[in-house]
């Protein structure tokens, strides 16, 4: 008997264990079953948590308010001399236009404040739109043939050869037609994040090249006549443009001098001018040539061709011219 009880003890262990078995096994099937959507929730989860910090991500802070001044009204704008003959090598197509221009430097001179681009047709007839960022000021002056456009009030603009204007920043943008032997000389200045003064005086001005406009002395020079070129009253004297040329032909130099100018800029118009810069070599100014000369800066101009004209720009209109010895090196 004892022995058949000990047979049936070890039976009943073997279905107890085979029990737990299956019981076990059932668990393992309900795991692996359960497994394919804790992976789908899992990746739900991870995507959630990829989306969320963009979707709730910090808006761009706001730039701070503008602070400087605009270079019109500041007191030094050319930091930097600069010399740029004209080469055809430099001549560079303007996109979407048929047109094409060459920069003369004073980019570079200003670190960005101011441009100075020479821009002419090539060899058609042209219409295109004003290119207007936000502009401090912008000056436009007929090289060669004729450019019309609408001026502000709905009427009809036509600048020829020796004829500028002065377009304010509120001017509208509209479409200049050119003729296909067109030439202009342009100045801007972007206006950037800078803030005008309330109280300056901006116009739309054009002025026309007449005999009459040119005064004899009327600058820093008894030999030279200068014609006023319509920026200085429309900008409230803060810039200036003269067209200066020779009442005859001359070897008297300026003497080395330097002037209380925020910037000088000249473009050669015809003829031509040796000019000496404080540690540079003597060069010679042919039509087309620009050159940008900083605060304080000494030089000297000591010999001009007869037909020698020039178109100056400086800032601000009033300011006075200092005669001074040569630099040491010269």
């Amino acid at each position: 008997m004892a022995a058949k009880k000990k047979t049936a003890g070890k039976k009943g262990a073997g279905k107890m264990a085979k029990n737990a078995a299956r019981k076990s096994a059932a668990v393992v099937k309900k795991a692996v079953a359960k497994k394919p959507a804790a992976k789908k929730a899992a990746k739900r989860n991870v995507a959630a948590t990829v989306v969320k910090p963009t979707a709730m991500a910090a808006p761009v802070p706001r730039p701070p308010a503008a602070t400087a001044r605009p270079p019109t009204e500041q007191a030094q704008v050319a930091v930097a001399y600069n010399f740029t003959p004209n080469r055809i090598q430099d001549w560079r197509g303007i996109p979407g236009s048929t047109l094409e221009q060459r920069d003369l430097g004073l980019d570079a001179a200003t670190r960005g404040l101011m441009t100075a681009r020479h821009v002419r047709a090539q060899g058609a007839l042209a219409k295109l739109a004003w290119r207007r960022p936000a502009l401090d000021f912008h000056y436009v002056y007929c090289v060669k043939g004729w450019m019309r456009f609408a001026d502000d009030k709905g009427g009809s603009v036509t600048l020829r050869p020796g004829d500028g204007a002065n377009l304010p920043p509120s001017f509208p943008r509209g479409e200049i037609e050119v003729s296909s032997d067109f030439e202009m000389m342009e100045l801007t200045a972007p206006l950037g994040r800078a803030a005008p003064s309330k109280k300056r005086t901006d116009r739309f001005a054009v002025d026309y090249d007449r005999p009459e406009a040119y005064i004899s002395g009327d600058g820093p020079r008894a030999f030279m006549a200068y014609r006023d070129a319509g920026a200085t009253a429309a900008t409230g004297r803060r810039v200036n443009i003269n067209i200066v040329r020779l009442n005859s032909a001359s070897d008297e130099s300026t003497g080395w001098h330097y002037h209380t100018l925020s910037c000088q800029f000249v473009f050669v118009l015809r003829g031509w001018s040796k000019v000496i810069v404080e540690g540079n070599s003597e060069v010679t100014l042919r039509a087309g040539d620009a050159m940008t000369i900083p605060f304080g800066v000494k030089h000297d101009v000591p010999g001009f061709s007869g037909d020698f004209a020039v178109l100056e720009l400086n800032m601000p209109a009033d300011y006075t011219t200092i005669a001074t010895e040569a630099p040491a090196a010269a």
